[in-house]
């Protein structure tokens, strides 16, 4: 078994469910389509011309987000220590289909 990581730069995006406008045209948000981009491109550099594995994979997905400033410093540092942990949008959930999506026939078959 092979391991690739990559990593992403930039703050971790939400994805989300095309969406369809009342007239009837479905749409992406750019931010969620952006991102999936982004983890894509990484992938392909990593993966350079070994084709996407056939069989089981695993996912170990790590997203790391900036301590808001507006937080008060005493939950900054838990923060620091890892006593604090992000618990807003976008969530695990979310980050994972955003991952799986934009690694589909890179590195795994659907």
């Amino acid at each position: 078994m092979s391991t690739i990581t990559i990593t992403v730069d930039g703050r971790p995006s939400r994805w989300m469910r095309p969406g369809q406008d009342p007239r009837g045209f479905r749409y992406t948000d750019p931010k969620a389509e952006e991102g999936k981009r982004a983890i894509a491109w990484e992938a392909k550099k990593a993966y350079g011309l070994r084709r996407p594995a056939l069989g089981p994979v695993v996912l170990r997905v790590v997203a790391v987000f900036a301590i808001p400033p507006s937080w008060p410093p005493k939950v900054q540092a838990a923060a620091r220590e890892a006593r604090v942990m992000h618990d807003q949008d976008p969530d695990i959930d979310q980050l994972i289909k955003q991952a799986m999506d934009a690694l589909k026939g890179i590195a795994f078959l659907d």
